[in-house]
């Protein structure tokens, strides 16, 4: 992960975590940059990890930047968010890990919801909207004590899957998926 200077592009500092690559969207909240992968970590044979990086550093912020780190947190296709002091970050197995945003440290249970999560959540109206890789979607509330609770799921039609993630505009949750485009509202 690489800080630039805006107008000219200047490197301000880097985060090195992963071996290979990141598909996930780091998460800016003040001055901590959260981010997650799935690949090799730099360090030892565990894969997949969460990161809250101070962003105040300058230079190589490797081995002295992260505010806490945690390992083996398979979290690389599904970008990270946060609501209510909590990071809800959705694995590759489309399991629900919610952790504290100061200390890392996980909040309740994990939650299921399907089997593959490749679709980055919504946080939209006090709540959060969840759509696996193979049509499965849970909305969730955030919850103080048990990290999240299960508001509703359900399925899409057989043999959709879905692989973008939904927006919101105007009231309405827009979701694209493998053979249609969906307008959800609350009547």
């Amino acid at each position: 992960i690489w800080a630039f200077q805006p107008r000219t592009g200047v490197p301000i500092w880097q985060y090195r975590f992963s071996r290979r690559y990141i598909n996930t969207a780091p998460l800016v909240i003040g001055d901590r940059v959260f981010a997650s992968h799935s690949e090799e970590n730099i360090t030892g044979t565990a894969m997949g990890s969460v990161v809250a990086i101070d962003a105040t550093g300058n230079g190589d912020l490797t081995e002295s930047g992260a505010i806490w780190k945690r390992d083996e947190l398979m979290v690389g296709k599904s970008s990270l968010i946060a609501a209510d002091g909590r990071l809800f970050a959705f694995d590759d197995r489309a399991k629900l890990h919610v952790l504290d945003v100061e200390s890392g440290e996980t909040i309740g249970d994990r939650i299921a919801i399907g089997r593959a999560m490749r679709a980055s959540p919504l946080h939209a109206d006090g709540k959060i909207y969840a759509f696996t890789q193979n049509g499965r979607w849970s909305i969730l509330r955030p919850d103080a004590d048990d990290g999240a609770a299960k508001v509703k799921s359900g399925r899409l039609l057989s043999g959709e899957e879905c692989h973008a993630s939904p927006i919101c505009s105007h009231g309405r949750i827009y979701l694209q998926t493998s053979g249609r485009l969906y307008c959800l509202e609350d009547a």
